[in-house]
């Protein structure tokens, strides 16, 4: 993870987020390209309906994180990534990812990509079926 790359995200959409995210409170959230520059949430449980028409490159999963590391992301990102590539496993190879922790200087971002999609499913943290 990195911090937030200022190419790839405006003043104004980080103003648009931190405003939105201050209204609602939400542990994991979706964030979405909006109109004139801005960017729009919505809870995780609407990620078809949300992300229907946004390409995979403008899509960022988010969540606010508690971790004091600078360098690291908090453990509620596991929960997370799990959650979103059980239920969504053909649009999850490849996420984007905001790490939020109250504003846009403390805040991670980053692209996670993960490994080939196995059939093969774990029954309990290292034990294989």
């Amino acid at each position: 993870m990195t911090g937030l790359p200022r190419r790839h995200t405006s003043k104004a959409q980080l103003s648009s987020l931190a405003e939105q995210l201050s209204l609602t409170a939400r542990a994991f959230f979706l964030v979405g390209p909006a109109q004139h520059n801005g960017v729009e949430v919505a809870p995780v449980q609407e990620f078809d309906a949300f992300f229907a028409n946004v390409p995979q490159e403008s899509r960022t999963i988010g969540f606010l994180d508690p971790s004091a590391q600078p360098s690291a992301s908090g453990w509620p990102l596991s929960n997370l990534l799990a959650y979103l590539y059980a239920v969504y496993p053909e649009v999850t190879q490849t996420v984007r990812v905001l790490c939020w922790r109250g504003d846009a200087l403390s805040s991670r971002f980053g692209v996670l990509r993960g490994g080939p999609n196995n059939a093969e499913r774990l029954s309990a943290v290292g034990t294989a079926c």
